[in-house]
């Protein structure tokens, strides 16, 4: 039977058209939609108004898309993270040490509380009082409530785009916690860890060459990934890096690439660290070859990031002060920028970065040179006075 009545699409919205009856003007709602491959389809008329026909088609959309979705697809956190963090090992996206770091950061932070939770459940008003609370109680860094909402992010917005809710919650979320760590060290500190590095006798030549590097501005994983090939007497080549868990790859960037060159002292300690590493090997049962790490324990195994750490924490007791191998970094900036002539882009050469900026970034300052900057300006100041 045909429709008696003649239908007139709104200009305000396509969807939504209208109709004269006995009764007066009225609107229709008639639209479709796919979910998952399907196709849905909606009308209803009747309605008195246009704006009480877009409140309906706009609740419409969302019922049927809470109700084809994620009624039948109830998944929790837990469940999908195991998805999402499947299908990013299958892609290529998360190497091997990378699932491994991120299943244990969602273990160690989210799993408790949100695991069993319905991702349709999850509100951005719960998750922000959550991790409020959670960041006081374990007296947490503010990056670390970044990496945390991050993580929850990622979930939230691949299960968005998979259609198993319709929308993610976790936007603009505010992230509190402690400001970072001091990294600086003032030039006597830093002069304090190079004598260490020469005359304790807790060290050995291995652990000696791994400070005489971070002091060079190498990062940790391009320290343990140091081998034999790259060393050049005068300089050392930067191509490759060791994470913790026994990924060597290449370096972050392109420009991470680079060569640094040594100096004397640290080419001395540097052959010292290869002599020992020969004789380790031998222990082992083979020689040393040019692909081999110059940084080995005694059983032969690579010094990996974590020994790494461990190392500059025994610094750190013994010194009495906070110090890390990206403190030796940040240090290695502030008093490069500091030499009278110094170029900045062979600073940022040596560092490892594109942009002088970056470099610039690290260079901390210290209360000697601001002493140094205000007595060179009150001087100028009374010469010109």
């Amino acid at each position: 039977m045909a429709n008696k009545y003649t239908y007139t699409k709104e200009k305000r919205d396509p969807q939504i058209q209208w109709y004269s009856t006995k009764q007066g003007k009225r609107w229709r709602v008639k639209f479709a939609f796919v979910v998952r491959g399907k196709t849905v389809h909606i009308e209803k008329q009747g309605f008195k108004s246009f704006d009480e026909a877009r409140a309906f088609k706009a609740k419409a959309y969302d019922n049927e898309m809470e109700n084809r979705v994620t009624v039948h697809k109830r998944y929790t956190v837990d469940d999908y993270w195991r998805i999402y963090a499947d299908n990013k090992v299958k892609s290529g996206a998360w190497r091997s040490s990378t699932a491994y770091a991120r299943e244990q950061g969602y273990k160690a932070y989210l799993k408790d509380y949100w695991g069993k939770v319905l991702l349709k459940d999850v509100t951005r008003l719960e998750y922000q009082n959550w991790l409020s609370d959670y960041v006081i109680k374990h007296d947490l860094a503010k990056s670390t409530s970044q990496h945390i909402t991050a993580m929850m992010g990622g979930i939230m917005s691949d299960a968005l785009v998979n259609e198993l809710i319709t929308r993610n919650p976790i936007k603009k979320i505010r992230n509190s916690g402690r400001e970072p760590q001091d990294l600086s060290l003032t030039r006597k500190q830093y002069d304090q860890v190079l004598d260490y590095m020469r005359y304790s006798p807790n060290l050995n030549a291995t652990q000696r060459g791994v400070i005489v590097l971070a002091a060079h501005a190498l990062r940790r994983s391009e320290v343990a990934g140091m081998k034999l090939k790259y060393f050049h007497g005068d300089y050392i080549d930067v191509l490759g890096q060791l994470n913790g868990y026994g990924d060597y790859t290449d370096v972050k960037s392109v420009a991470s690439r680079r060569s640094v060159p040594l100096t004397k002292e640290a080419r001395d300690i540097l052959l010292e660290a290869i002599a020992r590493a020969r004789g380790i090997y031998l222990l082992n049962g083979r020689p040393m070859t040019d692909d081999d790490f110059i940084f080995v324990n005694d059983s032969g195994g690579p010094f990996y990031t974590q020994y790494i750490t461990v190392l500059f924490k025994k610094l750190s007791k013994d010194l009495e002060f906070h110090i890390a191998p990206h403190m030796l970094r940040h240090a290695f900036s502030t008093f490069a920028f500091g030499l009278e002539g110094a170029n900045p882009r062979d600073i940022s050469n040596i560092m490892g970065h594109k942009n002088v900026s970056m470099s610039l970034y690290y260079n901390l300052g210290t209360d000697d040179g601001k002493r140094e900057l205000i007595d060179k300006l009150d001087e100028d100041l009374r010469s010109n006075g």
